[in-house]
């Protein structure tokens, strides 16, 4: 297990978060980085078509989202260096839930995507970046997080992308042996909950 520190990111991290982003993150599978991890943030009723929205465009709203304090992302330091993120907020901020129907609940965290550099995976990285998650939507008051992690590739996605690539919501034993209960499952998805106790 590699340890690392968890912190959520601020303005002065900015240019080594992007750095990052457009450097090792994404080496695996870059088409993806053009998201810049704000895909959860946005819907294509009220912000235009996600598939015709250019890098730029997510990259300047990822930096007002954290300059303004409207988004989350929680960065894990390994090796003196940004080596994973998670993106995890209160539910009624990602709005992209909205297309799929999920409940706005704002005592409802939900832990969105995580990003993990691809030579340091399956070394505990995600399973620290999800305490920190919990710790932090606690604090913004949340009573519960979930999460909606990918169960069945075939099914959830039509792109012919590998387990790798899907499991960037986190796999299914972290979050068992985190603590969160199992529920529906829709399409490849299966719903993962965990209530927050008194105290």
């Amino acid at each position: 297990m590699l340890k690392v520190t968890c912190q959520p990111l601020t303005r002065e991290q900015m240019p080594e978060f992007l750095a990052f982003i457009e450097g090792e993150a994404f080496s695996d599978n870059p088409r993806w980085s053009a998201c810049y991890c704000v895909f959860h943030y946005l819907n294509d009723q009220d912000d235009g078509n996600w598939a015709e929205r250019g890098p730029g465009i997510n990259r300047a709203e990822l930096q007002n989202r954290v300059a303004e304090g409207t988004g989350t992302w929680i960065v894990a330091y390994g090796h003196g260096q940004i080596v994973g993120w998670v993106n995890a907020d209160l539910r009624p901020r990602l709005s992209r839930y909205d297309e799929w129907q999920v409940p706005s609940d704002p005592d409802t965290g939900v832990v969105a995507c995580f990003v993990v550099h691809p030579q340091l995976r399956r070394q505990g990285i995600a399973s620290q970046l999800l305490a920190a998650a919990q710790d932090h939507l606690r604090g913004l008051g949340a009573a519960r997080v979930e999460a909606y992690v990918v169960t069945d590739p075939e099914q959830s996605s039509d792109d012919n992308l590998s387990y790798e690539q899907l499991a960037h919501h986190g796999p299914l034993p972290m979050y068992v042996a985190a603590g969160f209960q199992v529920g529906e499952s829709r399409d490849g998805i299966t719903r993962v909950v965990k209530a927050f106790g008194a105290g």
